[in-house]
């Protein structure tokens, strides 16, 4: 994810072709890190929509266990939903991106102008994980916080 002058992007494309598995312009300078902030949000409002699923689920008697493999296999399954259903399962929350980290993409799309409801939730999701200590646990420690049932 690229943003700045095409005829710069072409000189340099070879490179981060070898760095990652595409290189694509976006438009000006700064369109790579708005699609980055674009793509966190969408990640943090999956797994946030994911985690009061599972939540909602267990509250009516249906296991995590038993829920996320249907989950995974219906028209709502994803990577991410199928790569963080082991960390939901097993509670265990190492972290492969931090809790912290994607409250900061966010806290950036907001100082951006994001207005979304999703966004804005998931911002205050966030932040309270934070407040709650998940801040340095994997972002899937969403998770905990919508358990706790205090997003406030």
């Amino acid at each position: 994810m690229a943003g700045g002058k095409s005829e710069v992007f072409e000189k340099i494309k070879p490179i981060l072709l070898n760095l990652g598995k595409s290189a694509t312009l976006l438009g000006d300078h700064g369109s790579g890190n708005v699609a980055k902030l674009a793509i966190n949000l969408f990640l943090g409002i999956t797994i946030q929509g994911l985690s009061e699923s599972v939540v909602f689920a267990a509250q009516n008697g249906i296991e995590a266990a038993a829920l996320l493999p249907l989950i995974n296999e219906s028209a709502v399954g994803s990577g991410i939903t199928k790569i963080k259903t082991p960390s939901i399962i097993n509670r265990d929350f190492s972290p492969a991106f931090a809790l912290k980290l994607l409250r900061k993409d966010i806290r950036l799309a907001e100082d951006m102008g994001l207005q979304s409801p999703a966004g804005l939730t998931l911002a205050q999701t966030l932040q309270a994980a934070i407040e709650s200590g998940f801040g340095e646990e994997d972002m899937a420690a969403i998770f905990k916080q919508v358990e706790q049932g205090d997003n406030k």
